[in-house]
């Protein structure tokens, strides 16, 4: 394979794609939530992901039968995850360790376009990987910013390798379309991590204008970028299409996030500088990656090497501030920072480049520097529990946990009953009773949107759900339902909450032939919907 100029064996990556599996898998052991050392991921985001994922292969339908925010994609692949693991995230750690070695991997691909040393090159990787997967703002493993980290890791590498190597050229078309397919994973996972597509395209575009002087390679770089997109909508037109879901989903995912989720308080324009605080915010609570990025950004905007031509200067500035105009102008959470880390590969080339004397003086042999990547790994692997902010929960015993002592007590008194989880964020209590949630609002939501604290509260007063798991907001006193246990329950990292949970039985059955009739009633209403025309066809 030839990365630009650079002639790249088959074994140099082979190597490459083992040492990055390796610090993946590693770190992430210790890293991650979702890892078999930890009794379960108790983040309320990836527990909500779960959740719709195992319901969306149960044959329910995101947005129609079950409304959560993000894309869809997320939720397949966490039904993946289902299919792998029902019910512990042991899924979620290999779809975590798959994600963050792609990512290593394209490092690794974009530190070469500057460097002749793959040995240093293979040194870094480890180091990037402990960086990143032990910061704040890796939370507790398994977002949608940790998922998207390869997508936009590639497309800074294709980018710059382009501007690097392809003077006097247009660029590939299958490159073009396979980035568009990339930015179309985004846009079905996150659309708000897009803005560094947008600068993409059309910076290449300009480019690619600029060296051939004809206007139709403009649009022929745009029109394969769309093309892209397009086949990544391609499944999901279909999968929507087919179960008369799409105004859900366009409304769901798009309008809801846009217009109810979005903070608006400052105002249209201060969000730019909204979003230029959060960055400094963020960087400076996740230096271990943050730094280097900023090193990287100005070592190519200055021009500290004379080999940079001017289009590769700013190119990763533009992309870099592009996502994180579209990932802050909306909302600030810390986790939100993560995906800026797809361009720590650019400190690492500029790192190394600069210390290329230093390594020439070396004259080290290819065992020497094998065994000091194989050290830097097992090193980082060992640092990663050191630095990370969730070791402290591999002490928790599984049992122990509020989700396991409620299944256990529901298990006692029925083989098929089915809970709510009421007034707050999925916290898991779905997982280990292995049940699909019966209601479209399965959990309450951070969005505006009084039909879901509505319809929650009429689930509660019918007496719908056999059981129903309230934390922070307690149900309404006059429904029919009797307390059955609590238990407290401590989040740590930036959640920082203490949480008492309880758990409510339906007194004396309740409206349980109602509750029935309501679910049939969903399930003949959602089949309704999606066959709507073979119905009337047949009426």
């Amino acid at each position: 394979m030839r990365i630009g100029k650079v002639l790249c064996s088959k074994k140099e990556l082979l190597w490459a794609s083992l040492l990055s599996i390796l610090a993946a898998a590693g770190v992430l052991l210790f890293c991650t939530k979702s890892s078999p050392l930890y009794p379960t991921n108790d983040w309320v985001d990836t527990n909500c992901f779960f959740t719709v994922g195992k319901s969306m292969f149960e044959g329910r339908v995101p947005y129609l039968d079950i409304y959560e925010q993000k894309g869809p994609l997320l939720y397949f692949l966490y039904g993946l995850c289902y299919l792998v693991s029902p019910t512990s995230f042991f899924g979620g750690y290999l779809l975590e360790t798959a994600s963050a070695a792609a990512t290593l991997f394209c490092f690794y691909l974009t530190i070469r376009l500057y460097t002749d040393k793959p040995a240093a090159a293979l040194i870094c990787l480890p180091f990037l990987a402990l960086a990143i997967y032990s910061s704040a703002s890796f939370a507790y493993g398994g977002s949608a910013e940790e998922l998207c980290l390869p997508m936009t890791a590639y497309s800074v590498y294709a980018l710059m390798k382009y501007l690097r190597y392809g003077k006097d050229s247009r660029p590939n078309g299958a490159m073009l379309v396979a980035v568009g397919l990339l930015a179309g994973a985004v846009l079905f996972i996150k659309f708000s991590m897009l803005g560094s597509y947008a600068a993409w395209i059309a910076y290449i575009a300009v480019v690619s204008l600029v060296r051939t002087k004809k206007f139709g390679e403009l649009l022929r770089c745009c029109g394969l970028f769309l093309l892209g997109i397009a086949l990544s909508a391609v499944p999901w037109a279909l999968y929507f299409g087919i179960n008369n879901a799409v105004g859900d989903f366009l409304t769901a995912y798009f309008y809801n996030n846009i217009f109810l989720y979005t903070d608006k308080s400052f105002g249209i324009i201060a969000m730019p500088f909204i979003a230029a605080y959060r960055t400094v915010r963020g960087s400076i609570a996740n230096f271990g990656y943050a730094l280097p990025i900023l090193f990287g950004l100005i070592w190519f905007m200055f021009g500290m090497n004379r080999k940079l031509s001017k289009c590769e200067r700013f190119a990763p500035a533009a992309l870099f501030v592009f996502l994180m105009l579209g990932v802050f102008i909306g909302r600030g959470l810390p986790y939100y920072m993560l995906i800026s880390a797809s361009f720590a590969a650019i400190g690492a080339a500029a790192a190394i480049s600069l210390s290329e004397p230093l390594i020439n003086k070396l004259r080290a042999d290819k065992r020497v520097w094998s065994a000091a990547a194989s050290v830097s790994v097992a090193a980082c692997i060992a640092l990663s529990y050191l630095c990370t902010d969730n070791s402290y929960f591999m002490a928790y015993d599984r049992d122990d946990l509020p989700q396991n002592k409620f299944a256990r007590i529901i298990a006692s008194e029925t083989d098929d009953a089915d809970i709510l989880f009421y007034g707050a964020l999925d916290s898991g209590f779905y997982m280990p009773l292995r049940t699909v949630p019966e209601y479209r609002y399965f959990c309450r939501l951070n969005i505006n949107l009084p039909e879901m604290y509505e319809e929650q509260d009429r689930y509660v007063m019918e007496g719908l759900p056999d059981y129903v798991v309230a934390g922070k907001r307690t149900i309404p006193q006059d429904a029919p339902y009797e307390p059955v246990a609590t238990a407290d329950y401590s989040y740590r990292g930036y959640d920082n909450l203490d949480v008492t949970f309880t758990l409510y039985r339906r007194i004396g059955g309740g409206n349980g032939a109602s509750a029935s009739a309501h679910r049939n009633a969903l399930l003949l209403k959602a089949f309704a919907k999606r066959n709507k025309c073979l119905l009337f066809a047949r009426g």
